[in-house]
């Protein structure tokens, strides 16, 4: 039960995360330059990546 938990505090906690970085885009202006895309398209990346290693690793425990 414990993993789970955590497994639901760590993908909120990577959405959040998420969406500061597209407020934080939005508030710099409305053209959007590669970098920040680039930014925004690594942090959706590592956010589903630790979704999927949180998951793999409460299978096992659950």
């Amino acid at each position: 039960m414990g993993g789970v938990l955590l497994l639901i505090l760590v993908t909120v906690g990577c959405l959040l995360l998420v969406g500061l970085l597209l407020l934080i885009v939005r508030l710099r202006g409305s053209e959007k330059s590669e970098q920040d895309v680039t930014i925004l398209r690594l942090a959706v990346a590592a956010a589903f990546r630790i979704g999927e290693r949180m998951q793999r690793e409460t299978a096992g425990r659950v």
